[in-house]
């Protein structure tokens, strides 16, 4: 009895080591208990960043471009606004931007339409850009203004633009630096493109080139191409422009476009457009200038046109003081003291910041610092004197002037 005993205790331990033996040795069986992902191997997870690695890049060689832009605004990005509420941002386009350009109806219109047939993918070339503008006109009509005011509304961010002064491309040695170029050597050195590289790093990029009358003939060639074929080869390879929005601004000299003359080809150039558009045929070349999908002319911006921007201006400042819980309340009387009808015409927006921060915000900002405990502001003037006093309504104010700067 005691062998049989002895026998069957001998049994029990052997099903108990199989047992062990089975939970350990079966590799596939129960993947998703506990007990087998914390028996991982270091070569098994080896093996899953390995294919994590492969799939990561077969994502990249399917989608370039969303591929370069989440490297380069980082995974978790915020998605757009066109991307979230696109068909109400392109429908109302003109309203959007009448909110920020004011006294350019016409050139609103005309880019608007342009944006709403290519990003609604209805161009008969979709390789190329989203739009190509020339804007012509005089120093501080708010030629800047349009793309600034474009990355704001389809973007988001003001930083989407990118801009290229162009009086730095001057030479034709400068104008090897719109790309990248590789400087041959021991150690080989890569030069990052001005052109180029904004647009690798954020394909939907808004590229703002200044002066465009200051760069080489070379870079007109180079802008022809992009936007006739919406790329561009160069030391990294090829470079798309595909998603980009293009504007180029050019300042016409006042002796250029005097009155109706004979240009071109037995024809008479009637209105001020087109007298201007003649003017840079003949100075660029027809190609290059029939290559941007829309020229607008700007004119002269009429006193009231300034004091509205600077208006906006200031709203904009103020807004973030309300962020704070202080609100302050500017009359027009002020826009029309500092803002005259003779530097308007003079000057045009181009002297706005300089004039709203030495006569306004300069008095307004020792106010602040001076009285930190008030939340109503009242800004006016007064006998021709800047005063800045408490909004206290049902109260007695005492006038205060201005502390002197």
């Amino acid at each position: 009895m005691q062998a049989k005993r002895r026998k069957s205790t001998k049994k029990t331990k052997t099903t108990k080591k199989s047992k062990r033996k089975t939970r350990t040795a079966s590799p596939g069986a129960g993947r998703g208990t506990r007990d087998t992902a914390r028996k991982t191997t270091r070569k098994g997870s080896k093996k899953k960043t390995a294919t994590r690695k492969k799939t990561t890049r077969a994502r990249t060689k399917r989608k370039p471009a969303e591929a370069t832009e989440a490297a380069g605004r980082g995974r978790n990005r915020p998605p757009f606004p066109i991307e979230l509420h696109g068909a109400e941002i392109l429908l109302h386009l003109e309203d959007l931007m009448h909110q920020r350009i004011l006294g350019k109806d016409d050139a609103v219109e005309r880019i608007a339409t342009a944006l709403r047939v290519r990003m609604t993918n209805l161009d008969f070339r979709p390789e190329r850009p989203n739009g190509a503008f020339l804007l012509v006109g005089p120093p501080g009509v708010g030629k800047n203004e349009f793309a600034y005011a474009l990355a704001d509304i389809l973007y988001g961010d003001e930083s989407a633009v990118a801009p290229i002064d162009m009086r730095a491309i001057s030479t034709e040695e400068d104008a090897s630096r719109l790309t990248d170029t590789i400087i041959t050597g021991p150690q080989p050195i890569l030069l990052e493109g001005l052109l180029s590289t904004p647009v690798r790093r954020r394909p939907h990029t808004i590229l703002l080139l200044q002066g465009i009358e200051h760069a080489h003939p070379i870079t007109h060639r180079l802008l022809q191409r992009i936007i006739g074929q919406g790329s561009v080869d160069d030391a990294q390879g090829r470079v798309s422009f595909e998603h980009t929005i293009l504007f180029a601004t050019c300042r016409i000299p006042e002796d250029e476009t005097g009155p109706a003359s004979q240009i071109g080809f037995n024809r008479v150039a009637d209105t001020f457009d087109e007298r201007v558009v003649e003017k840079l045929k003949h100075r660029f070349g027809e190609e290059f200038i029939e290559a941007f999908e829309e020229v607008i002319v700007i004119p002269p911006l009429t006193p009231e046109d300034v004091r509205r921007i600077a208006r906006y201006k200031v709203d904009v400042v103020l807004g973030r003081l309300q962020r704070e819980k202080r609100g302050v309340e500017v009359s027009e009387k002020v826009f029309r003291e500092f803002i005259t009808d003779q530097d308007a015409e003079r000057a045009g927006a181009g002297m706005l910041n300089r004039t709203l921060e030495k006569k306004l915000l300069n008095p307004l900002a020792r106010y602040l610092l001076s009285n930190p405990g008030e939340r109503k502001i009242k800004v006016g003037i007064r006998n021709g004197v800047l005063f800045i006093e408490p909004d206290r309504p049902g109260r007695d104010r005492r006038t205060r002037s201005a502390p002197k700067a």
